[in-house]
């Protein structure tokens, strides 16, 4: 089945709202049905994987499945089972393109502010479940988007792009690369100045450097869109 998530780079959980549900938000496609998935399979309490979830992890001694908590900073949340999957994406060669064992959430009890056209969220961060680390053999660890609010009027749509051809290009085209910390899962970019009309005030970027003199930026990104 086909699902439309919010894509976050500030979190690293992948999940969708799943059957049985609990309390789920409404949405207008189908809840994800495990039972019918022959590549559905739920982690166990001390699988690895369910190490990697940290505070946000729990293990349900009932069914000895490895559970997660997740809570956002607008309050939405989700709560569910730790689980593998297989992903199918597009592909710009034309095929989709599988990616087997792909460890997911499984949410029964979720809600917060969703508008109901999205099934969960893509967890894109710089974590160990993400999306990205996950895929990362496949990619090279590479990735870019340019995203269009899910309540514009435009014909165009979000495009999200995973490997080489993900590197931004075309005629006028401006980006910045996404930097990385070093401490912590969360993206970080180099904030060089602010202009407020035609003044500008330039950032003192000597902070932002660690102790090999690398530069690991001084700005956290957290995007969240569909």
């Amino acid at each position: 089945m086909s699902t439309i998530g919010i894509m976050d780079t500030g979190s690293d959980l992948s999940w969708t709202q799943c059957k049985p549900c609990k309390r789920c938000f409404k949405q207008q496609g189908p809840l994800f049905d495990s039972q019918n998935s022959p590549t559905y399979k739920p982690f166990p309490c001390n699988a690895k994987e369910c190490k990697y979830l940290g505070k946000d992890g729990f293990c349900d001694k009932k069914k000895q499945l490895c559970g997660y908590n997740y809570t956002y900073g607008d309050n939405s949340f989700t709560v569910g089972n730790l689980a593998l999957e297989t992903f199918t994406l597009f592909s710009s060669q034309g095929n989709p393109i599988s990616f087997p064992m792909i460890a997911f959430g499984c949410g029964f009890n979720n809600g917060g502010i969703f508008s109901g056209v999205e099934s969960g969220i893509i967890g894109l961060g710089n974590g160990q479940l993400s999306l990205v680390s996950q895929m990362s053999s496949s990619i090279n660890g590479k990735f870019s988007y340019c995203l269009v609010p899910v309540s514009s009027q435009s014909k165009h749509s979000s495009k999200m792009t995973f490997g080489g051809a993900g590197l931004p290009s075309g005629h006028s085209t401006v980006s910045t690369p996404l930097l990385l910390n070093g401490t912590e899962n969360y993206y970080y970019l180099a904030l060089e100045g602010i202009s407020v009309g035609k003044k500008r005030s330039d950032i003192n970027n000597s902070l932002a450097r660690n102790s090999s003199n690398a530069f690991k930026g001084n700005i956290m990104i957290d995007s969240g869109e569909i």
